[in-house]
């Protein structure tokens, strides 16, 4: 033991000094991966395989950017999406900046997909789609540059009475429907 002497703390200095006990240090927070995102619909995230689960039944929720995407934080991250049986809608800027998702494969019941729902997933290559949707809406599939493959399980004229919103004409450049159509980007198509 070091005498006080040679700290040069003084006992007088050691009487006046408080000593508390430790505090315990807190668990770090759990990543959230799993939670709801539609009325009964939720969402699973599994960083092992990489891949976001859409399930339950009914329409997802939409969001904006900055309206609490709840896997935003790991959007960066996601490859793959499979969105499950039962799911009718893909909501509002769903996957927005899913800059790593490179496919994913839309349920057979899938209705709507909203406007800007897969907005700058730029290494989006493929997509497979059903022949239940009857709308897509307005830059839905805006800097979806690398989509080479659109299947689509309905025949020519299925996919030619899907209602792709709004219409209208842009004098800036590809107008809002032809970036709803995921076959703007694409470089094969593919009916059944």
């Amino acid at each position: 033991k070091m005498p006080v002497q040679a700290t040069g703390i003084t006992e007088d200095m050691l009487s006046d000094m408080v000593i508390e006990e430790s505090e315990e240090v807190p668990e770090p927070e759990t990543e959230v991966t799993s939670g709801e995102c539609g009325t009964n619909v939720t969402w699973s995230y599994d960083s092992g395989t990489k891949r976001l689960t859409i399930s339950g039944s009914g329409d997802m929720k939409s969001y904006t950017p900055s309206n609490n995407i709840p896997w935003y934080d790991v959007r960066e991250n996601i490859e793959s999406v499979v969105v499950g049986d039962g799911v009718t809608s893909i909501g509002s800027y769903a996957f927005y900046g899913c800059s790593s998702l490179n496919g994913i494969e839309l349920p057979t019941g899938l209705t709507s997909i909203e406007d800007y729902a897969f907005y700058k997933c730029t290494n989006l290559e493929s997509i497979y789609m059903s022949s239940n949707i009857t709308s897509i809406k307005q830059y839905a599939f805006k800097y979806c540059e690398k989509l080479e493959n659109v299947y689509y399980n309905g025949t020519i004229e299925e996919w030619l009475n899907i209602g792709w919103y709004p219409d209208g004409l842009s004098l800036y450049g590809p107008t809002p429907v032809q970036t709803a159509n995921p076959m703007y980007y694409a470089e094969n198509e593919y009916f059944n």
